[in-house]
């Protein structure tokens, strides 16, 4: 990674940050378990949706449909938006 290309112009002669997309992991992998930190990001999105999809029902069970599907539909969005943003 010394060599001028990978070098920045105004970075002082730091290597210049990576431009290669992120990809999952080999299946293949030894020893390629998923992390705590994964493993409580993946349980909260479960519990954002759980908490979504019930809140829509006793919405449903309520009589207002048009407001539970006001609400879920966002909801879910945004809990979807920052799933795909932080993984």
């Amino acid at each position: 990674m010394s060599d001028p290309e990978h070098i920045s112009a105004a970075g002082g002669g730091r290597p210049a940050p990576s431009r290669t997309p992120m990809t999952g992991r080999d299946p293949g992998e030894r020893g390629g378990t998923t992390t705590p930190p994964e493993l409580l990001f993946a349980l909260t999105f479960v519990v954002a949706v759980g908490t979504a999809a019930s809140h829509f029902g006793e919405m449903l069970a309520g009589d207002h449909a048009g407001e539970a599907v006001t609400a879920f539909v966002p909801a879910l969005f945004a809990i979807t938006v920052a799933w795909i943003a932080l993984s």
